[in-house]
């Protein structure tokens, strides 16, 4: 089987040759295995790993972003950011949220809101025509991943959008509604583009936390299901997969992102609460596939080779029994996990024959 038939196969609930396995990684990580690993680069990595999906991103095209004498930078949304390093890695961490002040719903017009047309995705198609034989999923800068939470945590904060929540709502919607033009108009643009040789919708918006939702079912049933809707059905319309990343204990609200029309709930965080990979398999596998659950918590930083190979097969177990499932770390390898143990992660996968 290709990397697109084995997908494709195990998505559609049924055993393809071996376990599907993709790769996720810091960009630290990246170039310390292809350094190690004496390879020419990412891709020459990812085959050498043997990753069946990949992941298209369009070209930035807009007006240049301003920088300051700092190091920061205002990114497309007109966020604020800087980079800080963490256990030898990095992250762009939002320094200043630009709605922070904002009270009322009309004041958002004022606010300088991107534009679709500041992505060029021609270079999307071009990658697919080089990569046929693999899954591909579309994907953005993660500052940049369809939303509706997640872009309005940086563009007003954290604590000021779990209160619009509950004190403000009317704000709250209108925020998200603006957020969710930004991306249909966007996504719309990409659909056309790569008509024909994507396969799979990707969107990035964390609701849960170690041990449990952030916010309550009925509240994300009212705020963010109809958004997820709207881009799942965007999406289906074009023909694709959706994929739904979202960290944390989510197992509440499964049959809910079925309902929005996710296809696939990543990464599946094994150590959060309620989020047992045998259990979700049995309650959700007929409506739900999965894709993740190797834990980056603990066994991937922690454990030995031969624990890391000891969980794919677990997973492969009860997670991948009649397809359904893409191995995956939980979230990227950081930079404290021991290059054995993500060639370990992948050997074994490749061993997980049905």
């Amino acid at each position: 089987m290709t990397s697109k038939e084995r997908v494709r196969a195990a998505l559609g609930r049924r055993s393809p040759d071996r376990l599907p396995v993709d790769y996720w990684a810091t960009s630290e990580v990246t170039a310390r295995l292809v350094r190690e690993l004496a390879v020419a680069d990412e891709e020459a990595l990812l085959r050498k790993l043997g990753a069946d999906l990949r992941y298209l991103e369009p070209a930035y095209a807009g007006p240049k972003p301003e920088r300051a004498a700092d190091g920061s930078w205002r990114d497309i949304w007109g966020v604020w950011r800087k980079k800080v390093a963490y256990g030898g890695g990095s992250y762009d961490e939002v320094t200043v949220y630009p709605l922070a002040g904002m009270e009322s719903a009309e004041q958002l017009e004022t606010h300088p809101w991107p534009k679709a047309e500041w992505f060029d995705f021609r270079p999307m198609r071009r990658s697919a025509e080089r990569l046929g034989d693999y899954y591909l999923v579309n994907a953005a800068d993660r500052l940049n991943r369809t939303s509706a939470l997640k872009a309005a945590i940086y563009l007003r904060g954290m604590d000021r959008i779990m209160m619009d929540l509950a004190l403000n709502p009317e704000f709250a919607k209108a925020l998200f509604a603006r957020i969710a033009k930004f991306y249909l108009d966007c996504n719309a643009a990409m659909f056309a583009e790569t008509r024909g040789v994507l396969d799979m919708f990707f969107m990035g918006d964390d609701f849960g936390t170690q041990s449990g939702l952030l916010v309550s079912r009925e509240m994300w049933l009212e705020f963010f299901a109809p958004h997820l809707a709207a881009f799942s059905k965007q999406a289906h319309d074009a023909g694709l997969k959706t994929m739904l990343h979202s960290c944390g204990a989510v197992s509440e609200i499964m049959d809910d992102l079925a309902d929005c029309g996710v296809d696939v709930v990543n990464p599946l965080q094994p150590g959060a609460a309620g989020m047992v990979p045998a259990e979700l398999k049995a309650r959700f596998g007929a409506r739900l596939a999965f894709h993740g659950a190797i834990d980056v918590q603990r066994t991937l930083p922690e454990g030995t080779p031969e624990e890391v190979r000891a969980e794919v097969r677990a997973r492969f177990r009860d997670l991948g029994a009649s397809g359904g499932y893409i191995a995956a770390p939980s979230h990227n390898f950081q930079p404290d996990v021991p290059t054995a143990n993500i060639l370990a992660l992948f050997d074994e996968a490749g061993k997980c024959r049905y």
